[in-house]
Order: C-alpha cells, then sequence, then structure tokens
C-alpha cells in the first residue's frame, strides 16, 4: 500500500481481474472480440460514419479517458489519493477528468499545479476541450507552482525582493569569511536550501539535532556548531 493511498493492493487486483473474462474465448470469433473491445474499437454503419471519425482532431484523443480510469476519476476519497504510472499511461489525462468532475460536484475553486511552466498551456487547454460549462470552468484554475508561491507572496507581503545567482554567491562567501568556515558557497547554498529551509529550522540547535539524508554525514571536528551558527547570519542578513 502506497503512503498516502487509500485502496489496498487487494483491491486493486481485484478491479482488474474484473476486467479478465473467465470464460473460455473463441481467437477466431472477431464479431465476439469487437464487442469486449468497445474502449479501443469504433464500429462504423457505412463510409460517412468512418470519415466523421477521422474528422476528430488528434488533440482530442489526447483527453480521452480510458474506461478502466473512469473508476479513479470519480471515486470519493477521504484523504489524499496518489496515481503513479509510466510515461504515457494516461496520468495527465486522469488529472484533467478530475479536476472537471471536482469542479462540477462542489463550488468550491479547484487547484491544478505542475512544476514546469511549459506544462501550464497545455494542462489549460487540455481542460479547455473537456470542460463545457463557462461557470466550472471558471473553478478550475492552472498555475505553475512556482508562480502561485510567488502571487501568494506577493498578496501577503508585497512584492518580493529577490537574491539573484551572483548576489547569492557573494552572500555565502561573505559568511564563510566572516565565519571562518571550512566549507565552499556551494555547499553552503545547498545546506540551506535542502536542509534549512526544507526542514524549516530556525536554530542553530535544530540545524545541528536535524536528519541530513543524502547530505554529509558526519561533521568535521568542530566545524558542525560553525555551520549552525551560519543559519542565523544567513537568516538575518
Amino acid at each position: 500500500m502506497r503512503p498516502g493511498s487509500r485502496i489496498h493492493p487487494d483491491e486493486v487486483w481485484a478491479d482488474l481481474g474484473a476486467q479478465i473474462l473467465n470464460e473460455p474465448v473463441d481467437t477466431e470469433d472477431l464479431d465476439a472480440a469487437v464487442l469486449r473491445s468497445r474502449d479501443r474499437v469504433v464500429l462504423v454503419n457505412g463510409p460517412e460514419e468512418l470519415m466523421n471519425v477521422f474528422a476528430y482532431p488528434f488533440a482530442t484523443w489526447r483527453v480521452y479517458l480510458h474506461p478502466t480510469q473512469r473508476a479513479v476519476v470519480d471515486a470519493s476519497y477521504k484523504g489524499p489519493a496518489r496515481v503513479t504510472g509510466g510515461p504515457g499511461t494516461g496520468k495527465t489525462v486522469v488529472v484533467l477528468h478530475r479536476a472537471h468532475v471536482l469542479a462540477k460536484r462542489n463550488e468550491g475553486r479547484v487547484l491544478v499545479t505542475t512544476f514546469t511552466s511549459t506544462l501550464t498551456d497545455t494542462l489549460r487547454s487540455g481542460l479547455d476541450m473537456i470542460v463545457d460549462d463557462d461557470e466550472v470552468d471558471e473553478r478550475i484554475e492552472v498555475s505553475n507552482v512556482d508562480r502561485l508561491a510567488h502571487r501568494i507572496f506577493r498578496r501577503k507581503h508585497g512584492p518580493p525582493n529577490l537574491l539573484n545567482a551572483d548576489d547569492d554567491k557573494g552572500l555565502w562567501l561573505s559568511i564563510i569569511d566572516k565565519l571562518g568556515l571550512p566549507f565552499t558557497d556551494v555547499f553552503l547554498a545547498e545546506e540551506w536550501r535542502h536542509v534549512v529551509l526544507a526542514r524549516r529550522i530556525g536554530t542553530a540547535a535544530a540545524y545541528l539535532s536535524a536528519k541530513r539524508t543524502g547530505r554529509v554525514g558526519r561533521w568535521a571536528r568542530g566545524s558542525g556548531p560553525k555551520c549552525g551558527r551560519r543559519c542565523g547570519s544567513s537568516s538575518r542578513r
């Protein structure tokens, strides 16, 4: 069972098993095979209907929801839910249809986020093909995580004073020089982002006792407290 998931593996296997036929299958019976494959086969009656199928733009198929994904989209979860899968398995399509379902089901707003700015427009265009109700569409927001964080910060604190790469490097070099630290500016910058900020550390004592998974396993003698003192120095600056 994955962390954050409310579905036990046995339930997943049971659901997958429901898609498997128990009775014998005649591999020579094409008609029966077609009837069992309505999610992958389109039956047409004449050339006109066939041309209508070809008339659909390719983009339409990008938001096609496979019947086996419908249960995930329509389900009601008591907590967070995670959908996993390799590339091309339809995770993005599930997200789009899930956002649509939630916006129709509730009066509140629905937020769809992505870590890449280029994917924002793709998600928005996908929703435009799915959502046909203007009121529902207005309740769905698609935003890049960085842009969303920037907007929230501006609303609370005003325009942020952003630190560029040169100033960031200069800050760490000045702290190294002032405190006599045996570290590089790159190391300190990574410690700050991946340990201090990631764990919301505010004191030297908390920093020294924090788990540092993936970072330096042991401090050289005396270097830990020095690095801890630089936390307070960097925070003030």
